[in-house]
Formats: C-alpha cells, sequence, structure tokens
C-alpha cells in the first residue's frame, strides 16, 4: 500500500492523536504501536517531536504490507467504545485524503478495512490455495530478486511469503480472520497451536526437539534479519549475497514443514 506526502502530513496527526478525531498518543505508546510493526525502538533522552517521530515511521513503511495494518489499528472501533461518531469523523477525514491514493476504509464486519479503488481489499498477499506450488511460485520470485541484486527486496519477499503462509494457515484452521499486528514470532505460536506443534518432552525423542527448536530460531531469525536488512523499513545496512539466500531457504523449509504438517493432521482426521 502506498500513499502520497500529502496524506502522510495529515495521516500522522491522526496516528499521534493531535488531530481532533483520534485518542492522544504519547511518546511511548507511539513506540509501542509502531514495535508492533516490526520495529525495535525505545524511548528515551534524544526522541524526536512525536510528529516527526510518526511521520519518519509513516515515510519508511510507505509501500509495505505493514502500512494497511497499522491503518486500520488506528481505527479500530475498540478505540472509539462510547465516542462512535468520533470514529465516523476520523473514517471520513481518512477517507478524504486516501481517495486522492486510491484507497478507501469501507465497513467489513464489525472493524473497518482499507479497500483500493476497485472494492478490492488491500491484502498484504493473496493465497488462492495454500499448497508447495504456491510456496515454489513466490520462491521464484524471490530468487529472481537475487539473481537481480536486490537482495533487500528478496528478504522481504522471503518474510512476506512466510506470514502469508502462516495466516492463511491459521485462518482456515480456526474459520476466523487475523488481525495480524506484524509479530511474526507471536504468528508462529498460533500456527503451533493449531497444528499441534508445540515441544512434548514426554512424547517426542530428543532429536525431533531439537529440530523443531531449531524452527522457533528461524522464525525468529527471519523476523530479525528482514527487520535489520528488508526493504520494509529505512535500512542502513545493505545484506550480501548469501544472507539474502539463507533468509529465502529458512523460508521454504518453514513453508514447507507447516503445509506438511496440516495435510497431514488433515489426513489423520478421514
Amino acid at each position: 500500500m502506498k500513499i502520497s506526502e500529502n496524506t502522510i502530513e495529515h495521516l500522522k496527526l491522526v496516528i499521534t492523536g493531535d488531530s481532533e478525531f483520534t485518542p492522544y498518543l504519547s511518546g511511548p505508546n507511539l513506540v509501542k504501536l509502531f514495535n508492533r510493526y516490526g520495529y525495535n525502538l525505545t524511548y528515551g533522552q534524544g526522541f524526536p517531536s512525536r510528529h516527526i517521530f510518526a511521520e519518519d515511521r509513516l515515510r519508511e513503511m510507505n509501500d509495505t504490507d505493514q502500512l494497511k495494518p497499522l491503518i486500520e489499528e488506528i481505527l479500530d472501533v475498540r478505540n472509539f467504545i462510547g465516542q462512535e461518531d468520533k470514529l465516523d469523523s476520523a473514517i471520513n477525514h481518512v477517507n478524504s485524503f486516501l481517495r486522492f491514493d486510491g484507497y478507501k476504509l469501507k465497513k467489513n464486519g464489525e472493524f473497518y478495512k482499507v479497500y483500493d479503488d476497485t472494492g478490492s481489499l488491500v491484502e498484504a498477499e493473496t493465497i488462492e490455495t495454500l499448497s508447495h506450488e504456491f510456496v515454489n511460485e513466490q520462491i521464484g520470485k524471490c530468487n529472481d530478486k537475487i539473481t537481480s541484486g536486490d537482495y533487500n527486496g528478496a528478504i522481504t519477499n522471503a518474510r512476506s511469503l512466510t506470514e502469508a503462509v502462516f495466516i492463511e494457515l491459521v485462518e482456515e484452521l480456526t474459520g476466523k480472520e487475523m488481525n495480524y499486528k506484524g509479530d511474526l514470532t507471536q504468528l508462529y505460536k498460533s500456527v503451533k497451536k493449531e497444528l499441534k506443534l508445540n515441544i512434548d518432552k514426554d512424547q517426542m525423542p530428543d532429536s525431533i526437539i531439537q529440530i523443531l527448536s531449531g524452527l522457533n530460531s528461524i522464525v525468529n531469525g527471519l523476523a530479525g534479519v528482514s527487520n535489520i536488512y528488508g526493504d520494509r523499513h529505512a535500512t542502513k545496512l545493505k545484506p550480501s549475497k548469501h544472507h539474502a539466500k539463507l533468509a529465502v531457504n529458512c523460508a521454504i523449509s518453514i513453508c514447507d514443514f507447516v503445509i506438511d504438517s496440516k495435510e497431514y493432521q488433515s489426513n489423520k482426521e478421514k
């Protein structure tokens, strides 16, 4: 999702709560908000003004998968309980700018979701069928970026693929739409719960426990490396080719494993 500089200028005030439409967020609470979307920031001496902080983060998140859920969280109906009229005003205000970027907030069930100008929901990744074929297709795109030297992009794609597979899997198994906040580690915990992958020392041999523990490390590492090297945020470091290949290969391993596990669970229940 990509928005204009003009929209960023007004949206930052909606996020900080310095517009008349949304609750006020202090500096520490702004840090907590953005940390839910892949940052690892702290509040302390030298912290910029709240406006500058929010504006800088919005520019970094612009044209990434994280901007949509951020906007939806700020305008979550639960932030306006007892002040529903204020929510209506906030939605209308934000939409007055989003429409020039080709987007609109619309009611979807209990919540407001971002739609594009064709009336379709804006999603980070659309999965019609969760399968190894889908994973291989997306990995092909990652490898194309590695070949072209876009190592940041390959790392970002690897994380986005992992997120998409995890979200689709949990939604399929629970029958409920996820409100994903960008925390890949927490998302994997949901996957493990639904697939019954949590470590049971009484039922599992040590070798399997070691492998499952390794998968936890892979997910944590993939989340960390995408925050450092990926192109979803402004990056200070340039990854090497072997770092990008490592991230992509880790994504292959974890996505293939959870899909296999889902298929095994499904066949077992038949």
